[in-house]
Formats: structure tokens, sequence, C-alpha cells
């Protein structure tokens, strides 16, 4: 039988094989994109002991320009905004003309090396992990760059070391995070039950990854995001968590507290309440500060969370000295 050639099925057969070539492309891109941002999100969990940042300087002047060393507080802030990171396509644009170079360097001694870049006056970064080639003395062949990954927040900090403002100290303002956790069903997984009573929710909340954690003030009307709290501390609260216990009112006594910030792995961040009762040191009373649908916020009912409080005692504002009555007049 003599087998005929079918112009038709050979330009079928051609256009499922570049189908199935742009589809595999497609999911390439797709993985490197999100490996990229990845690899930021885990730098961002790792336990940080000092942090420095500068504008890229020219290659004629790399080996001689100095970082600026950031505070504790400045640190904290990159680093929740890190834990964010999301997978961004690598944008061609002329814009992002302003370039950065971040350094961390962690307590196990090792260190990591970014890449930033931004459009002048932006609060979105594009941020990439440039991993060191060994042996490599070719200015460009001894890193490897991991895609770029979209991080947001942090343009306040960028515009002052654009104007030459930057010193590394003092409290950077944190971005509000959207969104901050309603709990709802079946947001992070939560049944009707867990998501209608405080002590069920955090239960549940303790049993995913942490990010950060972080405790929250208020300075000048702005959210500020206090000191990170060590990986053996936030696991000793997430443990905590999942023995939460009911309670229907707070008892009688004199306390002290602060918000808890909860920055989760895979969803949006936690803000809790957080109340350590003289009467009760070792334990502290947390609630949910929650957005309700016409702008305002509300405080949940409280639980009481046993073997904490002295974790978070330490975080806390300090007592308010009593007052001294004034002497009588002619004593």
């Amino acid at each position: 039988m003599k087998i005929q050639f079918s112009p038709r099925i050979a330009v079928g057969v051609i256009l499922i094989v570049f189908a199935c070539m742009f589809w595999y492309n497609d999911m390439a891109r797709n993985k490197n994109r999100e490996r990229g941002a990845a690899q930021l999100r885990a730098i961002a969990a790792q336990p940080v002991m000092t942090l420095g940042v500068r504008p890229t300087p020219a290659a004629a002047d790399e080996k001689t320009s100095l970082y600026t060393p950031c505070s504790e507080a400045v640190i904290s802030n990159i680093i929740e905004r890190l834990s964010f990171a999301a997978a961004a396509e690598e944008e061609d644009t002329p814009d992002l003309t302003s370039s950065y170079d971040l350094f961390l360097f962690f307590t196990n001694r090792a260190r990591a090396y970014l890449r930033i870049r931004r459009a002048p006056g932006s609060d979105d970064l594009l941020v990439n992990f440039r991993q060191p080639v060994p042996d490599k003395t070719d200015p460009e062949e001894r890193f490897i760059d991991f895609q770029p990954a979209l991080v947001t927040g942090l343009g306040a900090i960028f515009d002052e070391i654009d104007s030459g403002t930057f010193s590394g100290a003092g409290f950077h303002p944190a971005p509000t995070i959207t969104p901050i956790l309603a709990r709802v069903p079946g947001i992070l997984g939560m049944t009707k039950e867990q998501a209608a009573d405080t002590a069920l929710s955090l239960r549940h909340i303790g049993t995913l990854p942490f990010a950060a954690v972080h405790t929250l003030t208020q300075q000048q009307e702005k959210p500020v995001l206090g000191p990170r709290f060590s990986d053996e501390q936030a696991a000793t609260i997430a443990a905590a968590l999942q023995a939460a216990e009911p309670v229907e009112t707070f008892p009688e006594s004199e306390g002290r507290e602060t918000a808890l910030q909860i920055s989760l792995k895979n969803g949006p961040a936690v803000l809790l309440r957080t109340v350590v009762l003289d009467v009760d040191p070792e334990a502290a009373y947390l609630g949910f500060y929650e957005v309700m649908t016409n702008q305002t916020i509300r405080i949940s009912e409280p639980a009481r969370v046993p073997g904490i409080g002295a974790i978070v005692t330490p975080f806390l504002p300090a007592p308010a000295e009593p007052a001294t009555a004034e002497p009588a007049a002619g004593e």
C-alpha cells in the first residue's frame, strides 16, 4: 500500500510539536522565576547577624567601596520584606537605573550577596541572589545570578540611600502587610469551628510554618517592627500556640501588652494582641486584630497560651511607675 503525504496532517503535527515546546519553555521559565523568589524567602528564614547595603559601585571601585551596616530595626524591616518575595518577570526597562548591593552575614558565618534594582523613587524592587563561582577571576563570570524576584515595601530606605542621607540607623516604618489574616472558613485550611474560636484558631496557626515573628509598635501613627524573635523562640511560640486554652475573660490583674506579628511562609500575616498579666506571668493572653468590612479594627476574645510569658516579657513596655502621693501641708 502506498502511503500518501498529507499536508494537513503534517501541519497538525508541527503545531502540536510547537505547542509542546512553548508549554515546556513556559513551565521552565515559571520554575526559574519561582526558584529565584524561593531562594530569597529561604535566606530571610536564616538567623542574620548583620546586614550591609551600598549603591552598586563601578567595576574599578568594587574592591574599595564600603557598605553601610544596618541597625537591628532596619535589618528586621528588610528581612521581613524578603520573606514575602514573589516571582516576577525580568523587566528589561531603562527605568530600572538604580542598582544596589546587599550583603547578609549569618550567625553560622555563612554570607549571602543580593543585587537589587529599581526605578528611582519606586517601592518595587527586583532582587536576585548572586551565587559565587569558585576560582573565577573574570568579574563577568564570578557569580551565577538567580532569576530576580519582586520585593516591595522598602522604598523609603533606598530613597535615603539615593539622597545620601542613609546612616543605617533608626527605625523605618514597616508597610502594612496585606492582607492581615481575617479568620474565615477555608483560609489557611481553617475549618468553620476553628475560624469561630480564638483558641482553636491559635492551635491551627501553631501548626503552620512561620517565616518570622516580631513585636509591632506604633511610632508617629505608623506601624514599626521591633526586633525579630530568634528561630528557637519562634519555634517555642508555635508549639505553645498548639496548647492555647479558651478563657471567658481576663483575670482581674494588672499587666502589660504589645502586639505580635507572625509572618507565615505561605499566607497572610497574623496580628495578635498580646497581654502578660502580673498574676499569670508564665502565660500570655492572645487575641486577633482583625480588619472588618468597614475598615475598622476589632480585637477578638482572648485565649490563654501557656509557656510563652518568659519569651514575650522582655519585649513588653516597661511597667508604669506607681504614682507617689504629694506630702500633706505641714509634713
